[in-house]
């Protein structure tokens, strides 16, 4: 069990940048965790997020009940990557979504996977029920809170974080932080029966994936930086 208290973490990371979303934990795995409550019937990955934060419990599903979205599915190394979708074959032949079958296989090329067969099982909890470090701590919010957690992280490891806007959100905001150890941010899929109706998000929000071992010092940043950050701008408005 971690030492850290991550009731105290979610509040920070709430208060400071004002989410109105809870921050959720999630843990990949080779075993069944034992301190959370098993999902039932089959589910997309991404709505696991609403489950979590609608009933506060921690949740976890194996690869039997995350048949509800393929590609959550093999992203999150639950499973095999069908080959015609490794090459981009449907995104252009079956759902002309690409305009080329060289397009397609760039985008799929560029998509964050984790190894096939290598986890049984995803759980995802509200970040303040966490009990040891999360593998990724997943944050859904609006630009301006999204950008003080950004900025907290530019100012702790002195480089910007990862953006992959139009991938896959499991892909740009779980196993992207998940397999590089960066924090990644991604703007959602926003087309007609798309993840909206599925996991609730509106268009005015984004998400961010913050790897488990950088949430207390980019914790430590925003409780800092909003003092400086007001200085700055105070002094800015002078100048103007």
């Amino acid at each position: 069990m971690s030492t850290l208290n991550y009731n105290e973490l979610s509040a920070t990371l709430k208060k400071y940048t004002r989410l109105d979303r809870d921050p959720v934990a999630i843990y990949l795995s080779k075993k069944a965790p034992t301190n959370a409550e098993k999902l039932s019937g089959s589910t997309a990955f991404c709505k696991m997020f609403d489950l979590a934060r609608n009933d506060h419990k921690s949740i976890y599903a194996s690869k039997a009940e995350l048949g509800g979205c393929e590609t959550g599915f093999h992203v999150l190394g639950l499973g095999e990557i069908k080959p015609d979708v490794r090459r981009g074959d449907p995104d252009y032949e079956e759902h002309g979504v690409s305009p080329s079958l060289r397009i397609a296989r760039r985008i799929f090329s560029h998509r964050h996977v984790v190894e096939a067969n290598s986890i049984n099982y995803v759980t995802a909890c509200p970040l303040d029920m966490a009990t040891e470090e999360p593998d990724v701590i997943f944050i859904q919010g609006k630009p301006g809170q999204i950008s003080l957690i950004s900025y907290a992280y530019l100012n702790f490891l002195g480089k910007y974080p990862l953006g992959l806007a139009g991938n896959s959100f499991c892909s740009a905001c779980i196993a992207a932080p998940y397999l590089t150890g960066e924090m990644t941010y991604g703007l959602g899929l926003h087309y007609y029966g798309g993840p909206p109706d599925i996991m609730k998000y509106n268009v005015d929000e984004m998400f961010v994936g913050i790897p488990g071992e950088l949430l207390k010092p980019i914790n430590e940043q925003l409780m800092n930086q909003r003092t400086r950050i007001e200085k700055i701008m105070q002094e800015r408005r002078r100048m103007m």
